[in-house]
């Protein structure tokens, strides 16, 4: 059961947040495709001058597989 977490800059809309996590969860329906399976989404909101901090702490004991210019 794969869940995508997602952390960005606060101020978007509550139906944008919702269009990005059903949009995230299209795109991983097409690598898993048990429908019987849920594809869960998380989104964090977080500033700008905390995002790296936040992020790095979030992911920590993640694999890091694409990285940002930001996170390094």
């Amino acid at each position: 059961m794969p869940h995508i977490s997602l952390t960005l800059y606060k101020g978007r809309k509550e139906e944008d947040l919702k269009a990005i996590a059903n949009e995230l969860r299209d795109s991983l329906k097409k690598w898993w495709p048990d429908p019987e399976e849920a594809v869960s989404v998380s989104i964090a909101e977080t500033t700008k001058e905390d995002f790296v901090k936040d992020v790095k702490m979030k992911t920590k004991n993640d694999k890091l597989i694409l990285r940002s210019s930001v996170i390094k």
